[in-house]
């Protein structure tokens, strides 16, 4: 789905995902005036192709990726980055709502200097007014405290909508009201995931995993993981579904090892893994809205759109960092 053609030559914003219809930055002449608004619907990879060859003699110099960004199609690979419909003489930047990137090819995108930036909250770059700092945190904070209640008391209409759906996406879109605004306050602590973690594990009643989906983190918590662990944990992931083993965690939940499971992600978004549906005494699932809230939305739109603003009119620095990704 798309807006008609426009004849003008103005450039071009893509839309892949919505963003919040009340944005100011959206709604304001300047913008209005300076670009024409292009919407698709990502289905396929060959689909997509196909749109942007359809769309060639537009100047799309942006692309608001949203949330769910490319992960439907696979990601923006090399194949799709070097594909001759592909704008890559327009394209200045490419847009996330999220801070999680993955399924970017970043060297491909250096190599033909399309800049991509995420969502970040824990500076203030002055893009625009009465920035909230922390919100993502705070929300995700939240989301892993609901899990851990979770375990032990189940209240949730959230995971019987993704239980039912087997879609986080179509589950999420259900959900109209978004997580209790408590503030959790934490300790920031590190650690290199060496061998000396397996020493610790015993210490906690629960564990929650936040990590980026990467080489170095898939299927961290396994079963030697999980032998080291505290009978009867509470494990919450809110990071990547592919950081557990999820095999491993399935037997730790019939042993015993694990006496709640808290998932917000999954191995293959926005599908559910049909384990996790069916085990509904043990698990707590909610479909990936960590910070899936009102105001993170519309703090997140509104500084995704004023970035585009910023980089095609030049105003973004070469030297710029936090929300910059390439």
């Amino acid at each position: 789905m798309c807006d008609s053609p426009a004849t003008t030559g103005k450039p071009t914003i893509l839309f892949i995902a919505d963003p919040c219809e009340t944005s100011a930055t959206l709604n304001s002449k300047a913008f209005k005036e300076k670009f024409r608004i292009l919407r698709y619907q990502l289905d396929t990879k060959e689909a997509f192709l196909n749109f942007l060859e359809r769309h060639e003699q537009d100047k799309i110099c942006a692309i608001y990726a949203g949330f769910p960004a490319f992960k439907k199609i696979g990601g923006m690979t090399r194949s799709i980055i070097e594909h001759k419909s592909f704008p890559r003489k327009n394209l200045k930047c490419i847009v996330l709502c999220s801070r999680g990137y993955d399924g970017w090819d970043l060297d491909t995108l250096r190599k033909h200097e399309i800049r991509l930036y995420n969502y970040q909250d824990d500076e203030n770059e002055k893009l625009i007014d009465d920035l909230k700092l922390h919100q993502v945190g705070n929300d995700v904070a939240d989301c892993a405290l609901w899990h851990i209640l979770e375990g032990f008391r189940k209240f949730s209409y959230y995971q019987k909508l993704s239980r039912e759906t087997g879609n986080t996406l179509t589950a999420r879109a259900k959900a109209a009201e978004a997580m209790l605004g408590k503030q959790v306050a934490y300790n920031w602590k590190f650690h290199l995931l060496d061998e000396t973690i397996y020493a610790k594990l015993y210490q906690f009643h629960a564990i929650v995993v936040t990590l980026p989906g990467t080489p170095q983190t898939e299927h961290l918590i396994n079963r030697k993981f999980l032998e080291h662990c505290n009978p009867g944990l509470i494990l919450v992931n809110l990071g990547r579904g592919k950081i557990l083993d999820l095999r491993a965690v399935s037997d730790a939940l019939v042993t015993g090892r694990i006496n709640h499971l808290g998932l917000d992600v999954f191995n293959k978004e926005p599908e559910i893994d049909e384990k996790i549906r069916s085990s509904d005494r043990l698990t707590s699932i909610t479909p990936h809205l960590g910070s899936a809230t009102k105001d993170v939305f519309e703090q997140s739109c509104e500084l995704a759109l004023t970035r585009i603003l910023r980089v095609v009119s030049g105003e973004a620095a070469s030297d710029e960092h936090f929300s910059r990704v390439v």
